[in-house]
């Protein structure tokens, strides 16, 4: 079984090349390298899930008018 949107592989590269970034894809290899690909594959499914989430809400609040700027928290002086 595949995480949501995984299908879709627009949304793949675009996870890839502006998500993870190259930083990211080493860190995942490094990662699978020095335990073992499922250890790397459970990480890559959460940020997935985490990013596929993000991406999918936004788009829902933005088309809905509903999508507001966030907060700062107040300023220390």
């Amino acid at each position: 079984m595949q995480p949501a949107g995984v299908e879709d592989s627009r949304a793949v590269d675009q996870f890839v090349q502006e998500y993870l970034r190259v930083d990211g894809v080493f860190l995942l290899r490094l990662i699978a390298h020095n335990t073992n690909g499922v250890a790397a594959a459970d990480i890559t499914a959460a940020l997935w899930s985490a990013w596929y989430e993000r991406r999918t809400t936004s788009k829902d609040l933005e088309a809905s008018g509903m999508l507001t700027a966030p907060r700062r928290p107040p300023a220390v002086e």
